[in-house]
């Protein structure tokens, strides 16, 4: 059976610890990306996911929106979520604007709104607060979203 692996695409410290944690105890196999050169040479094979921190220290000097487009360049079809450290709410706005300076249009849709099953496109970005990651609700739709 082919790993599952969800590639760590702009880690923080901190979120990379609690992100593999999280994806080890759903059996995804973390990847980190250190470098956005590296980008071209990731298979897409078992690659059933990208997580992006939007924490302000990364090894990945590029900022989250720019990660995010060379990922959907390379990878248009593989679901990708964003990771938050502080308020939620203030950051999905703050991503939705940057992404969209960035000429990204994206649905956004934070771990309860998913876990709802709220109506919206079959395509979204999901946004995953670092306190969540602990939280039963998280694996559950973490997995639908992966998978």
């Amino acid at each position: 059976m082919q790993e599952k692996h969800i590639l760590l695409a702009r880690p923080s410290q901190l979120l990379a610890e609690k992100m593999g944690q999280f994806l080890t105890r759903n059996h995804y196999k973390a990847q980190k990306l250190t470098k956005m050169e590296q980008l071209p040479h990731i298979k897409p094979d078992g690659l059933y996911g990208v997580v992006i921190s939007t924490s302000a220290v990364s090894e990945v000097k590029e900022n989250y929106a720019s990660v995010y487009g060379l990922v959907k360049k390379y990878f248009p079809d593989v679901p990708v979520a964003f990771t938050v450290s502080s308020d939620k709410d203030s950051m999905i706005k703050s991503i939705r604007q940057n992404l969209h300076l960035k000429g990204q249009d994206v649905t956004l849709l934070d771990v309860s709104e998913a876990a709802a099953g709220r109506p919206g496109p079959e395509k979204f970005v999901l946004v995953i607060h670092e306190n969540e990651l602990g939280q039963p609700i998280s694996d559950e739709v973490t997995n639908d979203f992966f998978n």
